[in-house]
């Protein structure tokens, strides 16, 4: 079929790069790497400093009982 014919060519050119697409470790790793840098911190400070200057939310507003709903109707 033209379709699994393109599939598998498509897979077969993507193994020439060499590199091995990154697994969850490595993501981890960049996560716990980038946690720890001193940009990260500032900016997650200033976040932070921004939000306690924000006024705490209101409640919610209750929602407007207008009553039982209608009963559906079948259409024929």
């Amino acid at each position: 079929s033209i379709l699994l014919h393109d599939l598998s060519a498509g897979y077969a050119a993507d193994e020439g790069s060499g590199t091995p697409a990154p697994t969850p470790v490595d993501f981890a790793l960049w996560q716990s790497d980038r946690f720890a840098s001193t940009a990260y911190q500032s900016r997650r400070d200033r976040l932070l400093a921004f939000y306690r200057g924000l006024e705490e939310p209101q409640e919610p507003l209750p929602a407007q009982d207008t009553g039982p709903a209608p009963r559906a109707h079948l259409l024929r």
